[in-house]
């Protein structure tokens, strides 16, 4: 996905797609201005389907802003 309206309808193709039964996104986290906008998309995909979204944050930090407070909250 992208961090603009793309990444948004890439994802919901995705969803649609019947042959998709789970979505599994790595995020390095390591650009802000990128992650930022997929972990909301990611977020906001999730709450319109029944798939699994699974997102693999791979930063070594692990406690950036669009972690700690867009993806763990979503669950």
């Amino acid at each position: 996905p992208s961090a603009d309206e793309r990444g948004r309808k890439i994802l919901d193709a995705l969803i649609a797609d019947p042959g998709v039964d789970v979505i599994i996104c790595p995020i390095t986290g390591a650009v802000p201005s990128l992650s930022g906008p997929l972990a909301t998309d990611l977020v906001a995909a999730a709450a319109t389907t029944h798939k699994p979204i699974c997102v693999i944050w791979g930063s070594p930090v692990g406690d950036e802003p669009d972690y700690r407070d867009v993806l763990l909250p979503s669950g």
